[in-house]
């Protein structure tokens, strides 16, 4: 299983962009940046940060889907989250009375990526 995922820095509003990984030091969770040529360390605590994960699926367009991703299926939009009763990723929508998983509900080559909750909460909080 593919453990990637990516790095939220709350107080910038910002993604870190590039292949990261985590590393433990003291209480706190160091993410670091590796460039190619310059490894640049940032570090910051865990309540500074949300660790997004992959979900190992890719959308109609091939991209990655993440925890937080919101898809667009047909006219209607879900979330991704994690589910801690079923310890998985599943999808929710407002209306819906139970989290589902994607091959419950959807196929993942069916949705489109159009945002996710981090970067634009005001469409998070239509889903």
């Amino acid at each position: 299983m593919n453990n990637k995922f990516k790095i939220w820095i709350k107080d910038e509003h910002r993604f870190v962009k590039n292949e990261c990984r985590i590393k433990y030091k003291d209480n706190s969770i160091t993410g670091i940046i590796e460039y190619i040529d310059a490894p640049e360390d940032l570090e910051y605590s865990i309540n500074e940060i949300d660790i997004i994960h992959s979900i190992n699926l890719y959308d109609m367009n091939n991209k990655e889907i993440y925890e937080g991703d919101i898809l667009k299926i047909d006219n209607d939009f879900i979330i991704v989250n994690w589910n801690n009763r079923s310890l998985s990723f599943c999808l929710n929508k407002t209306g819906w009375m139970y989290s589902h998983w994607f091959y419950e509900s959807v196929n993942p080559e069916d949705c489109e990526i159009i945002d996710n909750k981090y970067e634009n909460p005001e469409l998070f909080n239509k889903v």
